[in-house]
């Protein structure tokens, strides 16, 4: 099949973009497929790839890696954070095949860059692992579906994080981070390009109208946009813990936060809880929204299947260091399936383990009243700014108590009430010249009061 336009620019944009104007890089839909089709180059029927027992590889493709190779093996590692420990992997290469042709053989090592729980190998790291692996004539394949955060996140360049710390063959994936399906396969060892070929089309993995694929690597690589996006995306729950962190700093009650739908997958969401509970957080409120989710406030809204969310569920808890660390689980479901369906729901997730169950719409008392009769934990429930009263009115303690709601957020109450004090000041600063028509501004003592000045001072020594 002849290589289209589209199809070569995008290849040589890959090579260009790792500084490897040798590389052979062919294209497939799913990184099942890249992944499989790549071992099958590396790896013999008769042998072994070494994995991590995290990887992807082991969990997650069905046995594809076995069928591809023709039936090798996996034998897999340990490591925290789902990195090869380098000591356990030189051990097992050295305890192999100790009855010579009786045993499977040394086949290939897979690393996984970022791994199944966000961790990125260094390149130091990277080249100690591949190191061992050469040493012992056994070729590196490296599952990069994730290869884009590793890369934002480590701050190196790709050819850094690849085959200049020993990686033979990268799978780089594009779908998790943006795409449609579009994943790239990338031999820096030129010897093995022909027998991708056959495989990728023997396996049926040779599109006709492979220029769809390319013409997605081709923008993806394009301008750094596939780096912007990986580092908008590590960004968006290492911020969120970052800033919920100097929030804990400063009080001294416990932080519920908001962590959306834990920003990703299962593999962001165990990511998500170990961030944020190593931030200090008390709990995190996960929601059954689909992602991209929408704001609370906005129409349109829809939600996963329970059984989607439950798995959530299952990840976030079997993700904490400790039992203390609360998961609480919210619903948007009222739009969409109505109240039979949210008590469903908030019953399934808090059987499952939730600490507390909360509401992301606005009902009525009554209908809070039957939701929290109906559920085993906790209630929580979010109060309407001034502009959504007719939605749901502002409703006393004494009310929320009746109805049976133990905790209510008022999400807009700081951050619209400064608003409110700020336009108040600055209106009145540039129509009168001063801000003597300003009433909510608060004076220096009660700033010192509130942020403890005089407690700081007398650490430093001043007070």
């Amino acid at each position: 099949m002849a290589t289209t336009r589209l199809t070569a620019q995008a290849q040589e944009r890959i090579r260009e973009v790792f500084e490897a104007p040798e590389a052979r890089a062919y294209l497939v839909a799913t990184g099942t497929a890249a992944n499989s089709l790549s071992l099958a180059c590396l790896c013999p029927p008769w042998a072994t790839v070494y994995a991590h027992e995290g990887s992807h590889i082991e969990n997650d493709e069905c046995a594809a890696p076995e069928f591809y190779t023709g039936g090798a093996k996996l034998t897999l590692l340990g490591g925290a954070g789902a990195k090869i420990d380098p000591e356990a992997l030189a051990a097992k290469i050295a305890a192999a095949a100790p009855h010579g042709i009786h045993n499977v053989q040394n086949g290939a090592l897979s690393i996984t860059q970022a791994t199944e729980l966000g961790a990125v190998y260094t390149p130091g790291e990277t080249a100690r692992l591949t190191a061992i692996a050469h040493d012992a004539g056994i070729p590196v394949h490296m599952d990069g579906t994730r290869f884009a955060n590793a890369v934002a996140r480590l701050g190196c360049s790709p050819s850094e994080a690849s085959w200049k710390a020993g990686v033979d063959a990268l799978c780089l994936g594009a779908t998790k981070n943006g795409a449609l399906a579009a994943e790239a396969v990338i031999l820096f060892d030129q010897a093995r390009a022909r027998e991708f070929e056959l495989r990728r089309k023997r396996g049926g993995h040779l599109f006709s109208k492979m220029r769809f694929v390319a013409a997605q690597m081709d923008a993806y690589l394009t301008d750094g946009l596939w780096l912007e996006m990986a580092a908008h995306s590590n960004a968006t729950a290492t911020e969120m813990a970052r800033r919920d962190g100097n929030v804990v700093q400063c009080n001294g009650v416990p932080v519920i936060s908001d962590a959306d739908t834990g920003f990703g997958g299962l593999v962001n969401v165990t990511r998500t809880v170990r961030l944020f509970e190593q931030a200090g957080v008390a709990a995190i409120q996960l929601e059954d929204q689909t992602f991209p989710k929408h704001c609370g406030l906005l129409e349109g809204k829809e939600v996963v299947a329970p059984e989607a969310f439950e798995q959530v569920l299952d990840t976030a808890l079997a993700a904490r260091r400790t039992a203390d660390f609360a998961i609480i689980a919210r619903t948007d479901a009222k739009a969409a399936t109505g109240i039979d369906c949210v008590i469903e729901r908030l019953c399934r997730y808090a059987d499952r383990g939730a600490a507390a169950v909360m509401l992301g719409d606005f009902y009525t008392l009554e209908e809070y009243e039957r939701i929290a009769a109906a559920v085993p934990v906790p209630l929580i429930a979010v109060a309407a700014d001034p502009d959504n009263a007719h939605r749901q009115p502002d409703f006393t303690r004494k009310q929320w108590e009746g109805a049976g709601v133990r905790i209510v957020l008022y999400w807009h109450l700081p951050i619209f009430a400064a608003l409110g004090a700020v336009r108040e000041a600055v209106t009145a600063l540039r129509r009168d010249g001063s801000t003597a028509g300003a009433h909510r501004v608060a004076g220096y003592e009660a700033y010192a009061e509130a942020t403890d000045l005089a407690g700081w001072l007398r650490i430093g020594g001043e007070g």
